[in-house]
């Protein structure tokens, strides 16, 4: 191998074991979040949609939600292209607060890049640290890292869907958040299959 070629190699060596190194470390904190906070099945209308877990670390506090790191997963039970879930997201974001089109634009760009399709039995996690963002995986057979959200707005308010008071589906805020008698939280080992 000549000289050239050896450090190309070498570098290319590196830049994959920082990667690897930035992924290990992604999961880490993710996992550091031990506890469930709650969890929903959404339906609609009859159809199972989702069943949706929240999981929090030491010290959350569910009114104040915001302030807190946690990861919200969507296990799915119907396939769904990423395009309509970002789609959707975006209605339920305005439904709240509205939008001005420029931001409606750049956000809508942002979750369609980030989410991807999805099939029954996939798993989409979004894990949120305030005023830092939002970073998503899928699991389908093994976890894939799918990027970060840098912006804290998008971030924040893209988990208000679901924890916000103003929510289109405050029984499943309850039921995430704690809030009902149903949703006391467990640690991961106390979790039923």
């Amino acid at each position: 191998m000549t000289t050239p070629t050896r450090r190309t190699f070498m570098a290319c060596l590196a830049g994959t074991l920082v990667c690897a190194h930035a992924q290990t470390e992604r999961v880490r904190w993710f996992e550091s979040l031990e506890r469930e906070q709650g969890r929903h099945r959404f339906r609609f209308w009859t159809f199972d949609v989702y069943e949706a877990v929240v999981r929090v670390g030491p010290g959350f506090e569910p009114l104040a939600w915001a302030k807190h790191p946690l990861a919200l997963s969507l296990t799915y039970a119907r396939d769904f292209k990423g395009a309509d879930i970002a789609r959707r997201s975006i209605e339920e974001i305005e439904r709240q607060s509205p939008l001005g089109e420029a931001l409606r634009q750049r956000w809508m760009s942002q979750l369609t890049a980030l989410l991807p399709d999805v099939r029954s039995g996939d798993t989409l996690v979004g894990a949120y640290r305030p005023e830092q963002g939002l970073q998503f995986w899928r699991q389908r057979e093994s976890w894939q890292w799918l990027g970060e959200v840098g912006d804290a707005d998008l971030s924040r308010r893209f988990m208000a869907i679901w924890l916000a008071p103003q929510t289109s589906e405050p029984a499943m805020r309850q039921a995430l958040l704690g809030l009902s008698p149903s949703a006391a939280g467990r640690t991961l080992s106390e979790r039923t299959p």
